[in-house]
């Protein structure tokens, strides 16, 4: 059913061909007895940036222009897609291409067949889209009779080898752990509405003549007052990011998106006019809830079919900490800079404040009309 109802939306309004929030893909892989299955799915959107679907650059990707194109798009599965056994490679041909949902986004469906005359280890090297996308992440499931095992494939991270043992609880939680700090260091929106927090936490002044404190006050004043704010951020979002990824909390994508938008455009409104200052930790906290499933809705599209994996879910969370963590080491010494400096901290301030509120605001109208 839902194959049909994906069929249908592409039939008739197409799809756009625009960059999209998570770029993934999908390769479930299963061998027995020599003979590999399984299937390859992809966003319309990133085949389009590999070899060009939409052909009458309208704008528009429609399923007549992918029918059109299936030559191609088993070429670049076959080039960019090796499957080994052993030192022998598969032979591996793929089947009428379909539509699958998942994830709320429309996947292409290649379904696989293949024969491996070795019987050796498993080998995948796996390198479509990363050209064109660096951000892009291919997940893998594989079934080795009856073993199973998982991977995320990134630029840095083309190859799967179950000789090396597959991807074991350490391994996944060190992939998980990278996979958190990329995702909150490209999270444009996250890092917004942090730095926005830092920067309203200061009490701005035009009067020059007023004594500084000692730098190294300065510095221990700051740290708390940050460190308290990534902390009510921090349990806030890590509750809704274990809650969301194991569903027990869900809410529509573009309502989550957007809501996270206007949380930006209040916060850099906030670094001017400082009127939430009596409910400051409440908004951190309470908004802090709804950025924790935005990260949920990353890290469910990482994990695969499986199941959520606690090794995962922990080195997620743990690398989305890090990541943050470096953004606020990057930022504590300018404002502490500033703070020492009082007409350039209003100044730029004022200027942190509405570039992050008119930027903020212009995320919340774009998603809500999506």
């Amino acid at each position: 059913m839902k194959q049909l109802l994906a069929f249908l939306t592409i039939l008739l309004v197409g799809l756009p061909a625009s960059a999209h929030e998570l770029s993934s893909s999908y390769l479930s892989v299963n061998l027995e007895d020599k003979q590999v299955s399984g299937y390859w799915l992809v966003q319309p959107e990133d085949m389009h940036l590999a070899i060009t679907l939409d052909s009458n650059t309208d704008g528009i990707i429609a399923w007549r222009e992918v029918t059109s194109r299936i030559a191609e798009i088993n070429n670049y599965f076959q080039n960019n897609v090796q499957i080994t056994a052993g030192d022998t490679q598969c032979s591996m041909s793929t089947e009428n291409i379909m539509l699958e949902e998942r994830a709320s986004n429309i996947f292409l469906y290649l379904p696989l067949q293949g024969i491996c005359d070795s019987t050796g280890a498993l080998s995948i090297d796996y390198s479509p889209f990363f050209a064109q996308d660096q951000s892009h992440r291919g997940i893998l499931e594989v079934l080795v009779n009856d073993n199973a095992t998982s991977t995320v494939f990134s630029p840095s991270r083309t190859r799967y080898d179950a000789e090396s043992g597959g991807n074991s609880i350490w391994q996944s939680f060190r992939i998980f752990i990278i996979e958190g700090v990329w995702h909150i260091w490209i999270g444009l929106d996250h890092i917004l509405f942090l730095i926005a927090l830092l920067f309203a936490g200061q009490t701005l002044s035009s009067n020059q003549n007023r004594p500084k404190p000692p730098w190294t006050e300065t510095l221990k004043i700051r740290s708390v007052d940050i460190l308290k704010t990534v902390t009510a951020f921090t349990v806030a979002h890590s509750i809704t990011l274990i809650l969301g990824t194991l569903g027990v909390i869900s809410l529509p994508g573009i309502l989550v998106e957007t809501i996270i938008a206007l949380s930006v455009a209040i916060s850099g409104a906030n670094v001017i006019f400082h009127f939430l200052d009596r409910i400051r930790w409440w908004f951190i906290f309470g908004f802090g809830l709804i950025h924790g499933l935005g990260f949920a809705s990353v890290l469910g599209d990482l994990l695969t079919s499986q199941g959520v994996r606690l090794s995962s879910l922990l080195g997620f969370n743990i690398g989305v900490e890090i990541g943050q963590l470096c953004i606020v080491a990057a930022a504590l010494p300018v404002i502490v800079l500033l703070e020492r400096r009082d007409k350039l901290n209003v100044a730029v301030t004022t200027c942190v404040g509405i570039g992050i509120g008119l930027t903020g605001l212009y995320w919340a109208v774009s998603r809500a009309l999506l």
